[in-house]
């Protein structure tokens, strides 16, 4: 068996991640599209970074990612797990979205490859999958994006699907997702549904977590308190 490591983020400390186009080295970068009002986009006290909306009534559309460098490879990452909260009950103007995906877009749904938790005009987890051919979508089985902390988790090798003749086939065939419930339990969600991610097995993708609104007063966002990788060398 491969040996396994893994790729830590967390958000402690006096120095801020860095806007898209910075040179301070910083693995991780942000995207703010406002225009007139100034979001938050920051480490907090406490150890977590936000990502909240000014209450300008404008269209905005802030982004934690890789900077669109794609240093995750499907064949040999394993699992996904993002600690977040929502920073306030989301609005009907507003979405995000956390998980992995190639080139970063301000519409989600057109990132090419993507393993993504979505939450659209309420606190509704929603999953998704799309690699280029399969694009899948499911409810997260009645689970919510609470304003506490919540781990969520994509699973990349656990998933087995049989394909007579072919026999077993788990990995990308067969993606999970799980969120923590109320109980502090990790729970298997939309499990009546395959998300196939195989025909991305030689693509790769970078950390995403984004939040956006319409033009709208609302002030909702999420707060991410830590993103960790498992990956097989």
């Amino acid at each position: 068996m491969s040996d396994i490591y893994f790729i830590d983020h967390v958000f402690h400390g006096a120095v801020q991640i860095p806007a898209v186009g910075s040179e301070n080295g910083n693995p991780l970068v942000y995207k703010d599209t406002s225009a007139a009002g100034s979001p938050t986009t920051a480490i907090q006290t406490g150890g977590f970074y936000r990502l909240k909306f000014a209450s300008t009534n404008e269209v905005e559309n802030l982004c934690l990612y890789g900077g669109d460098v794609l240093t995750l490879a499907l064949a040999k990452l394993r699992r996904a797990t993002f600690w977040v909260k929502a920073a306030t009950a989301l609005g009907a103007a507003e979405r995000v979205v956390f998980g992995v995906g190639s080139a970063r877009n301000d519409d989600p749904d057109a990132v090419a490859t993507n393993a993504f938790f979505s939450c659209a005009a309420d606190s509704n987890v929603d999953v998704c999958t799309d690699d280029g051919t399969n694009d899948t979508s499911a409810a997260g089985d009645g689970l919510t994006l609470s304003t506490s902390w919540q781990k969520f988790m994509i699973d990349f090798v656990e998933g087995i699907y049989v394909n007579p003749p072919a026999g077993h086939q788990g990995g990308l065939y067969d993606v999970h997702f799980y969120v923590e419930n109320a109980n502090g339990v990790m729970r298997r969600v939309a499990k009546s549904t395959r998300f196939d991610m195989s025909n991305a097995s030689t693509g790769s993708v970078q950390p995403i977590v984004q939040a956006q609104k319409t033009a709208a007063t609302s002030v909702g966002g999420i707060d991410v308190k830590r993103i960790l990788f498992e990956l097989s060398t």
